[in-house]
């Protein structure tokens, strides 16, 4: 006849320690992944910004040339006088309206990144 080890019997289970490493591990992975998954959608903000300023610009400075007068800081002249079909874009990131600076476009919410 055999006989079975207590330590043997005691070892069929996970203990409360291997559970919690286990979560721990599982979420610094998980913490880790999502950092590189925000990344791109940050850049992608960044970018339909640069994007949206320029084409912004360009309409600024046809309004200058066109009407011998710089457009007002919030660009509504733009969207007044249709050199711009319909509404004016917001940054897309915080949907703060562009503005004009000293003869240049620009984002309250990425100015301080460039």
């Amino acid at each position: 006849m055999r006989w079975r080890s207590t330590e043997t019997a005691r070892r069929r289970a996970f203990t409360l320690l291997e559970i919690m490493l286990a979560v721990i591990i599982t979420g610094v992975v998980a913490a880790l992944g999502i950092s590189h998954l925000r990344k791109p959608g940050v850049d992608s903000h960044q970018h339909a910004c640069d994007v949206d300023r320029e084409m912004l610009q360009g309409l600024a400075e046809r309004y200058a040339e066109d009407e011998d007068a710089s457009p007002s800081k919030d660009l509504r002249e733009l969207a007044a006088a249709d050199y711009f079909d319909g509404k004016l874009p917001t940054c897309p990131s915080t949907h703060q309206a562009y503005e004009w600076r000293n003869g240049i476009v620009s984002c309250p919410t990425h100015e301080a990144t460039r």
